[in-house]
């Protein structure tokens, strides 16, 4: 049975009009919600502009995390090719000469020897008065892949270093225009404003059987005269020339004269 709404009689389930009253037997349509005063509904919408900064937002992480990936794939990779390969960088021994206050370091895979080392190939070389201190050897195939040699002497209190330079690199350049070589000088330049220096670089043909290249540095502090020389026996390739010169501008800027 259905209730009307409007007289209260009861009717037979089914009927859309009252038996009594004629008044419509479904229940009327509820009225829309109100908001109590002072209260509003949320807004769910999102500006315009906001969405697009968030949409922006969101690209440049993942491509931050794009990038972090690659870096860490590189790091992957380069310790997987080279991470194992043993290789570590080249040692170097200090020499503190007791006499003249020259210091320098070389590779310590090289090997001291005594002065008397040098007679095997330049007869005289082991004299005392030559000033040699140091004879190091880098072994080779045959005799030997460098050979470096310090040396100091007295240049006298009143001598310039214009003169000295002047004078041995005359002796230079006519030695090696009788050899059909030529010297290429190039000033030195030393933290302390004391030492004065000049090397130069040339080539001798079959000093060995082999031509060599010859790098040398002449250093004056005070009245003591310093020589480094460098000799390498070159091979077909170049492979020998720029070991050569690489170990001697290392060996040159750990040079100290006290």
């Amino acid at each position: 049975m259905i209730q009307c709404p409007n007289c209260g009689i009861e009717n037979l389930d089914g009927s859309r009009i009252c038996s009594l009253c004629q008044g419509p037997l479904t229940a009327p349509a509820s009225a829309p919600c109100e908001w109590a005063p002072g209260v509003k509904p949320m807004d769910n919408s999102m500006p315009r502009g906001r969405m697009k900064r968030r949409a922006v937002q969101g690209r440049a992480v993942v491509l931050a995390g794009a990038i972090l990936a690659v870096g860490i794939l590189g790091i992957v990779l380069y310790m997987v090719l080279f991470g194992n390969s043993g290789a570590s960088p080249e040692r170097y021994v200090t020499y503190t000469s007791s006499t003249s206050g020259l210091t320098f370091k070389y590779p310590a895979t090289w090997e001291k020897k005594d002065s008397s080392f040098l007679d095997q190939f330049y007869r005289g070389s082991a004299d005392p008065s030559l000033g040699n201190e140091i004879v190091i050897i880098r072994r080779g195939d045959a005799i030997f892949k460098n050979l470096c040699i310090a040396s100091s002497s007295k240049a006298g209190p009143d001598t310039e270093w214009d003169d000295i330079k002047e004078s041995i690199q005359g002796a230079y350049s006519e030695a090696l225009r009788e050899m059909g070589g030529e010297a290429r000088f190039t000033d030195l330049v030393f933290q302390s404003g004391e030492a004065r220096g000049f090397r130069v670089d040339y080539t001798l043909e079959q000093q060995f059987g082999s031509p060599s290249l010859h790098l040398e540095a002449v250093m004056l502090r005070e009245e003591t005269l310093y020589r480094l020389v460098l000799e390498t026996p070159l091979s077909d390739d170049d492979t020998s020339e720029l070991e050569a010169r690489r170990s001697f501008s290392r060996i040159l800027e750990s040079v100290s004269l006290r």
